[in-house]
């Protein structure tokens, strides 16, 4: 589902979306999302381990359990204040580590460069101070869940011991000192080492339901951002005519944005994520920002036909829309004015090839059947 999303982005939320989101929704939200799942059982079972062990408890002990409640509902707040605590310091880590991913991804994907002009030892500066910084946000957490699981399991102690006190005191008939045996103390003991294990559990399973609403929010923010407008490109059937039009467009103007930027002053212009990516990827920070030019459409005034088996070339200079026309064509910019016709269906090859992790051969089929003479052709044809 993420992955179709990520597809179907407009170019607005392209610029939203870093490739480290992507990568973190698909990689641990999704993830986390799976190990919610898997410990739903465990939401019925805790309630019904808790109600027994409580209704047996009460039987022995009479309303001095009471006590052991109240003492439960008195740490109820404190238990509230470490949920919230977690719940920041989560997602306190899961924007450092959208950072780290993406500032990793960018150093992949120009690995050459870096190598070419010997930015290595930069780069891994940039990437350790990251990752510490990750990696302080996960001690900080790791350290909060061991205090929350360490304070789940001496609630029934002192549980016990509230209970205990009510009931040798004033827990008897007619508010008499309780009957103190070894029965009741064994028995009650028992019981409340069986509230141990669930209410031991409770602390995993807040922990997991606050990193999988965390989760969930980043992927339904995700999800819920701007398509595609796929009535942009108007498509029709091949037409069987020899000079057949392919590709039609009429005084065309398109944009990367919707609207107009906002223009705010350099010092006061607060950077987004998506602004960021765009910054130098060796640079400490984005203050010295600078605002950006004024607003105007990216391809102006374009007419153009393209008819069934030619040859049509686009010429031109570096940033003078070439790659902006093929996107246009593909219904990936935003159209303020004309049309757009295609007529049959448009292949599209970017110029920064895609190579999965097999062989060559496993590449050049992709999948698809063995042919040896196809394949002996597309060999000789691309000098292999």
């Amino acid at each position: 589902m993420i992955y179709r999303k990520s597809l179907k982005l407009s170019p607005q939320s392209r610029q939203k979306s870093t490739v480290g989101e992507i990568t973190n929704h698909m990689a641990v939200d999704a993830e986390k999302l799976s190990l919610g799942f898997n410990l739903m059982p465990l939401i019925l079972v805790i309630p019904t381990e808790l109600i027994v062990g409580c209704f047996l408890l009460y039987r022995i002990l009479g309303w001095s359990l009471c006590a052991g409640f109240a003492v439960f509902f008195i740490i109820t707040p404190i238990q509230g204040k470490f949920v919230g605590f977690l719940s920041d310091y989560e997602e306190d880590k899961m924007g450092r580590m959208d950072t780290r991913v993406r500032m990793m991804s960018e150093v992949l994907s120009n690995i050459k460069i870096v190598k070419l002009y010997g930015w290595e030892d930069a780069f891994r500066k940039k990437i350790d101070g990251l990752r510490g910084l990750e990696i302080k946000a996960e001690k900080s957490i790791a350290t909060l869940r061991s205090c929350f699981a360490i304070f789940f399991s001496s609630i029934t102690l002192l549980m016990a011991l509230a209970t205990f006190s009510v009931y040798s005191t004033i827990g008897g008939p007619n508010f008499t000192p309780g009957r103190m045996t070894p029965e009741v103390i064994f028995v009650s003991m028992g019981l409340f080492g069986m509230l141990n294990k669930p209410l031991g559990l409770v602390s995993m399973i807040i922990s997991l339901s606050i990193a999988v609403k965390i989760g969930v929010g980043r992927i339904e923010v995700f999800l819920l951002q701007e398509e595609i407008d796929t009535t942009v490109v108007q498509r029709y059937s091949r037409q069987k005519s020899q000079k057949a039009i392919a590709i039609e467009i009429e005084d065309g103007i398109f944009a990367w944005e919707k609207e107009d930027p906002v223009v705010a002053d350099a010092d006061t212009l607060e950077v987004s994520d998506a602004e960021a990516e765009r910054q130098p990827l060796l640079s400490g920070s984005a203050a010295n920002t600078t605002t950006r030019k004024p607003y105007r459409p990216t391809l102006c005034n374009i007419n153009l036909d393209i008819t069934f088996g030619s040859l049509t070339a686009v010429v031109g200079r570096i940033g003078q829309g070439k790659s902006s026309l093929l996107n246009a064509i593909m219904g990936e910019m935003y159209k303020k004015q004309g049309s757009i016709k295609v007529y049959g269906d448009v292949a599209y090859v970017p110029q920064q090839a895609w190579i999965c992790n097999a062989t060559v051969k496993d590449n050049i089929l992709f999948g698809k059947s063995f042919d040896q003479d196809l394949y002996d052709q597309i060999v000789t044809a691309s000098g292999l």
